[in-house]
């Protein structure tokens, strides 16, 4: 029940999320702003900098909002996280390994450390740097679970489009374990350690991916692609009956023609022997109503949206659908590929469980006896061409575009030699047999194992939150 009180306190205001009661269980709570070293300041929040300041190549690059994301204990390192920068806008922040940033804006609450050092990275003016040294991982994990988050909605009401947080946040409390104190912030650090390695090794391996596909297609282009001055004339606009003038930019046809000139050759999907197909409606017209759950549920299917997917070829979280009708479900060896919105993102299935399907957003790649290093290979080469920049030059229409089947005669696959792709494919998707040691995993094996981590970390939160 409501009280008048807590009506004047709330200014009269209506919404829900005011009067929400959160359970405090029996741990200890301290407030964030008496954790931290000294009162936040000025100096610890970014600058911003307007889109005059962006740049295609630099070596100084802005972090955006977009950068911290709830999935991840660390920054991500690229696309429209981060941006180039001209050096004269640029302002030195001194970004540090260990730094703790969180957001104040937008995705507030929104919280990464840096495991390497970043000093030619500026934050935006969304963010703040916590100047934070003691019990540095389990604040950060307190910061990353759902009590903090539920904290911070009843503070900073989430009905507005853009949320802004000020310094709201430091009034949120983070629990303290009354019995073994110390030796349970030290399990939950040594959690958050191995999720920060775990995630340092995928964004490497990523990053290798990415050399590797690239050095190769560069050393092995027959010609002189780089100097060369693409045109464009009337016969090949009447030819490719489309009017998008991204389709005919001399990078595109740059790129294309790289792929083309490939020296061991290049062949589409379909001449691959792979067939490309919509993923299952899930309309009420097409399969009757349905349940859905965001648990899993015996008998349930388990859905895997191109919305879910990391940009390291991996799935984020999943849902489920209990539905009566046998609907079409994924194999091992398939490729599910986001063929609209963030066109690109695609994973790769092989240890697919029976019921296991995706929407009419993802396209699927299927190959009859598909060899899982080969569709390994394809799919890094799909990701790396979103990467690459190389499908934002033939998508259609708004909201991130879509890459219908109609123009899949321009993505080309290189016939890499056998070595590469097993190279290539090994980063992504590891095999052997000593696949103990984190360093010997592939990215899918890594992040299997992140997500054991995960579910043992936010357990052992709970137990700390309701002692």
């Amino acid at each position: 029940m409501t009280k008048l009180s807590e009506l004047i306190s709330n200014n009269f205001s209506l919404s829900p999320t005011n009067y929400n009661t959160i359970s405090n269980g029996n741990a200890e709570r301290i407030k964030l702003k008496d954790l931290l070293d000294r009162p936040l300041e000025k100096k610890d929040n970014g600058s911003d900098v307007g889109f005059s300041a962006y740049l295609s190549q630099s070596d100084y690059y802005f972090m955006r909002a977009k950068s911290l994301d709830s999935k991840f204990f660390t920054p991500m390192p690229f696309g429209e996280a981060v941006v180039p920068m001209n050096k004269k806008f640029f302002q030195q922040y001194n970004l540090k390994k260990g730094d703790i940033l969180i957001s104040k804006d937008s995705n507030i609450g929104e919280c990464v450390i840096l495991s390497k050092d970043m000093s030619n990275f500026m934050p935006c003016g969304a963010l703040y740097r916590l100047p934070l040294s003691k019990n540095k991982l389990y604040v950060l994990a307190m910061i990353k679970s759902e009590d903090f988050r539920k904290q911070l909605d009843k503070i900073v009401p989430i009905g507005a489009t853009i949320r802004h947080a000020g310094k709201k946040f430091l009034e949120c409390t983070i629990p303290f374990p009354k019995n073994n104190r110390e030796t349970v912030i030290k399990n939950i650090e040594d959690l958050v350690a191995q999720l920060i390695e775990i995630e340092r090794l995928i964004i490497d391996k990523d990053n290798q991916i990415v050399n590797k596909i690239l050095s190769e297609l560069l050393s092995g282009c027959k010609k002189d692609i780089i100097n060369i001055h693409f045109k464009t004339n009337l016969s090949e606009i009447i030819e490719s009956a489309r009017l998008d003038a991204g389709y005919y930019a001399p990078m595109a046809k740059k790129q294309k023609a790289i792929l083309a000139n490939y020296q061991y050759g290049s062949q589409t999907l379909e001449e691959m022997g792979y067939t490309i197909k919509r993923g299952q409606n899930l309309q009420i017209s097409n399969i009757g109503k349905s349940v859905y759950s965001d648990t899993f549920k015996e008998g349930y299917y388990t859905v895997i949206k191109p919305t879910n997917f990391s940009d390291y070829g991996t799935v984020e979280s999943f849902e489920y659908l209990g539905n009566k009708n046998k609907l079409i479900t994924l194999n091992d060896g398939d490729i599910v590929f986001s063929g609209e919105g963030t066109v690109g993102k695609c994973i790769l299935f092989t240890d697919t469980q029976e019921k296991w399907i995706t929407n009419i957003h993802g396209m699927v790649l299927h190959k009859d006896n598909a060899h899982l290093v080969e569709s390994a290979f394809v799919s890094c080469f799909l990701r790396f061409l979103r990467k690459w920049g190389y499908y934002d030059h033939f998508t259609v229409g708004g909201q991130g575009g879509s890459l219908g089947k109609n123009y899949w005669d321009a993505v080309l696959i290189p016939n890499m030699p056998s070595e590469v792709k097993n190279e290539i494919a090994n980063l992504y998707f590891s095999k052997g047999n000593n696949t103990n040691k984190l360093d010997n995993m592939g990215i899918i094996q890594l992040d299997k194992t992140k997500k054991e981590i995960e579910a043992k970390l936010f357990l052992l939160i709970n137990q700390i939150i309701t002692e």
